[in-house]
């Protein structure tokens, strides 16, 4: 997938690894934190309707931020996102890595295929949903397709054209359709929503941060 590009002058300081080191060098502390801590990727957790949102667990009250790449997605990304029946609502609540899986700066890590049909379009994952809440409903999993919008300050927000889930059921793939005008490092912050049957969440994304080596990689 090619990879938005903008020559501006770098808004980070030069020292933040990748701008500086080739991604074959990268530390395993370091590709954990491009991966799940650094403009491209938010560790988040979910806000179910009427149930509190509870931190993750562990002595350390960090959670396992830890990468597993994900193998190969599946070959019919759905399109026309049905609404969803949020009646009985699902309960999670642990927390979701949500990264901008199309920027250059990512690609080069995760390396993860995405479909042909997903060309031209800004790709945001999700991993850590529970792959029984993924798979729930069998074959038929339509009825669980999650809605996802992009969204900028005031602007009508934008919903996924595409949603695939990787064949090893851990990862969701969202295709946003590269617009005109295409997103500057000068646009307000872009806010990521998705909703999975009750389950939402929401990551804060800003394009004046997502610089690598001087390009706005998106």
């Amino acid at each position: 997938m090619a990879a938005v590009f903008f020559p501006i002058a770098c808004a980070l300081s030069q020292t933040t690894f990748w701008n500086n080191k080739e991604p074959e060098g990268y530390s395993d502390e370091e590709r954990t934190q491009i991966l799940t801590s650094s403009p491209w990727a938010k560790v988040v957790h979910s806000k179910t309707p009427g149930i509190e949102t509870v931190g993750p667990s562990g002595p350390s009250g960090q959670g396992d931020n830890s990468y597993h790449p994900p193998r190969h997605p599946s070959a019919s990304p759905s399109s026309r996102i049905p609404k969803q029946n949020v009646k009985d609502p699902l309960a999670f609540y642990g927390s979701v890595t949500i990264r901008w899986e199309s920027a250059y700066p990512i690609r080069q890590v995760t390396r993860i295929p995405v479909p042909d049909i997903f060309q031209n379009h800004y790709v945001i994952s999700v991993t850590g949903l529970p792959s029984s809440v993924l798979t729930q409903g069998g074959d038929n999993n339509r009825a669980l397709l999650p809605n996802a919008t992009l969204s900028e300050g005031k602007h009508q927000p934008k919903p996924a054209e595409f949603v695939a889930l990787t064949g090893d059921k851990l990862t969701l793939l969202f295709a946003f359709p590269v617009s005109e005008p295409s997103i500057g490092a000068t646009r307000k912050a872009i806010v990521f929503t998705m909703n999975l049957n009750g389950i939402r969440l929401m990551a804060k994304f800003e394009p004046k941060e997502m610089i690598c080596r001087g390009l706005l990689a998106l």
